[in-house]
């Protein structure tokens, strides 16, 4: 326990040793030895009995705290029950030898051994530094909360992101980290609506998520007494992938609206080839509740119900699983989770499964439409793009602030791009290649 460490400290004084201090029921009187009186010759006065304090354990007396006078002995009781009144006085032993003030009489029921002035004194001195000690010590713990432990580029930090943009955070911390060894971030991956809820409720005070704030949301935070601001980071894509059996790889818009809402169901309402066989048109996204889903709804549907035919799988990771093992289904995910890390040139996605090439025009060409590449993501010819945001509510210049800047400065841009997404805050530089002169 913290205060019997301070007791024991002020009491291990260089005139104050106390060991297993124990009460005793009577005084042990110290006189000293007088020669007989002289015949008419008054005997002097007998010096008063003396408190002296004893060591029950080893039966020997030990260094004395001195004589206590009614004034001493009061205000060693008053300060002991005023600075520690949960405890209610010490027992025999209880803090290394302690006074037993629960009782004044219990003051007079100690025998101490006298050495004078300099033993009070003593006694004084170490009741005035446990005074100080505790004043110390609680000043600190009242501080303890509101100091910061945490730097931009040091300490422990909580983060919430969308599990659509898991891959690419998980890149960005892996290197954040990296460069700052004393940092430590804990990502948490949920559903769009999770990860504002956290964030919200002020559980969480950074979450990258693939879209704003609404107003209504900034009021919710200015609640906590805390100012939000979000910070664009990327462009992202969201791509649709089909097995690599499946040839229909172009797509006009008009026809995406069509399939996911029910309206087209076969393959062959939007195939060019002269296969009569049915394929039923299968949509698979990762989960309720996720950005892609709303994205389908605000951009695709814009206001339509949405089609039976679509499934929920449990993450982006079982939408790719679930696309490539079935020839029929069509996949709806963002760009970061198909891109090939080891093609400098971005311009090939996973070889396990086909992306789509999508056109804004009624009928689909291969000039006419475009796959999710960063160049297209850029120029706005690719048609379905997000903007991919950092929501911070906490800028007092803390761990989640400092990565924050990582993500907008030129090593987070960098990441980005090598994902295959458009960095935000970094210029592009698009590159147009022709086979003939």
């Amino acid at each position: 326990m913290e205060i019997q460490s301070i007791v024991k400290k002020c009491l291990n004084h260089d005139f104050i040793k106390i060991n297993k201090i124990s009460m005793i029921n009577k005084f042990s009187t110290v006189t000293s030895p007088q020669p007989p009186p002289k015949e008419g010759v008054t005997a002097p006065p007998q010096p008063s009995p003396k408190l002296r304090l004893r060591s029950v354990s080893k039966g020997r007396e030990r260094l004395p705290f001195g004589q206590l006078g009614k004034r001493q002995c009061k205000f060693v009781q008053t300060f002991w029950r005023s600075m520690f009144p949960s405890f209610g006085g010490v027992r025999g032993g209880e803090f290394g030898g302690f006074l037993n003030l629960v009782n004044p009489e219990n003051l007079m029921k100690i025998t101490v051994q006298t050495r004078g002035l300099r033993i009070k004194s003593a006694m004084m001195s170490a009741v005035t530094l446990a005074i100080i000690c505790l004043f110390t010590i609680s000043s600190c713990h009242r501080n303890e909360k509101a100091a910061r432990t945490d730097t931009p580029t040091s300490g422990e930090a909580m983060i919430a992101s969308d599990e659509c943009l898991e891959p690419i955070v998980r890149e960005e911390l892996a290197v954040f980290t990296g460069l700052n060894l004393q940092a430590s971030i804990e990502p948490i991956f949920a559903s769009e609506r999770d990860v504002f809820k956290l964030l919200l409720s002020d559980s969480i005070r950074l979450i990258i998520a693939a879209r704003d704030l609404t107003d209504n949301e900034k009021q919710q935070i200015k609640r906590f007494k805390l100012t939000p601001r979000s910070q664009k980071i990327a462009t992202d894509g969201i791509a649709l992938i089909i097995n690599k059996d499946n040839t229909d790889s172009l797509l006009s818009m008009k026809d995406l609206q069509k399939i996911v809402t029910g309206e087209i169901l076969d393959w062959n309402a939007v195939s060019a080839s002269d296969n009569k066989k049915e394929r039923p048109i299968i949509v698979v996204f990762d989960q309720q509740n996720s950005s892609t889903l709303r994205f389908i709804n605000d951009s695709i549907c814009r206001g339509k119900p949405l089609g039976s035919h679509l499934v929920a799988a449990a993450s982006n990771q079982e939408v790719l699983n679930y696309v490539a093992k079935h020839p029929n289904a069509m996949g709806v995910i963002g760009v970061n989770w198909i891109s090939n890390p080891n093609d400098s040139t971005k311009l090939s996605f996973d070889n396990t499964i086909r992306v789509m090439s999508l056109s804004r025009e009624t009928y689909p060409t291969e000039d006419n439409s475009y796959k999710p590449f960063p160049a297209y993501l850029a120029t706005g010819d690719y048609p379905l793009t997000r903007d991919i945001y950092a929501i911070i509510s906490d800028v007092r210049g803390g761990l989640p602030s400092g990565f924050v800047t990582f993500l907008a400065g030129d090593s987070g841009q960098r990441i980005i791009l090598k994902a295959g997404l458009v960095p935000a805050t970094r210029p592009t530089r698009l590159i147009n290649l022709k086979s003939e002169f």
